[in-house]
């Protein structure tokens, strides 16, 4: 399987982030057991990120270019944008009837950990669809 060589996105730091402060901001609160679960799941995207930047540096200088021609060139940009617009698509048609159904079958608390899970599935859902596009084009 070919290693990814891709520079971390702006996104992808702010996914990091965006889960430490949450379970920080959840330890005061009735939550507080999912907060060590978020903090967790922060710093292992934090370290999947620092291992994708130490890939990417490692390269010499002509292969640095040739990955950031890659993700500028219109092939990758179409293939980014159609997998998103697909991604968004399945989100709606299938966030709603879920949602539904866990809060029938639940306590609302649950609802947390279902917008936490369509959150961390998203990006993988993404990932999967773009190389699926990447090899039937």
């Amino acid at each position: 399987m070919k290693k990814s060589q891709r520079i971390p996105r702006k996104w992808d730091w702010y996914t990091c982030a965006m889960f430490v402060l949450t379970g920080i901001a959840l330890i005061p609160t009735p939550w507080n057991e999912a907060s060590s679960n978020l903090i967790a799941i922060g710093v292992g995207l934090f370290i999947g990120c620092m291992l994708q930047w130490q890939s990417y540096r490692s390269l010499p200088d002509e292969a640095q270019k040739r990955t950031g021609r890659e993700v500028r060139d219109e092939r990758n940009q179409m293939l980014r944008d159609r997998t998103g617009w697909l991604c968004w698509q399945a989100e709606s048609l299938l966030f709603g009837p879920v949602a539904v159904i866990v809060i029938a079958l639940t306590k609302h608390n649950e609802v947390v950990f279902l917008i936490l899970g369509v959150l961390i599935l998203r990006p993988l859902t993404e990932w999967a669809v773009y190389w699926w596009l990447g090899r039937k084009y």
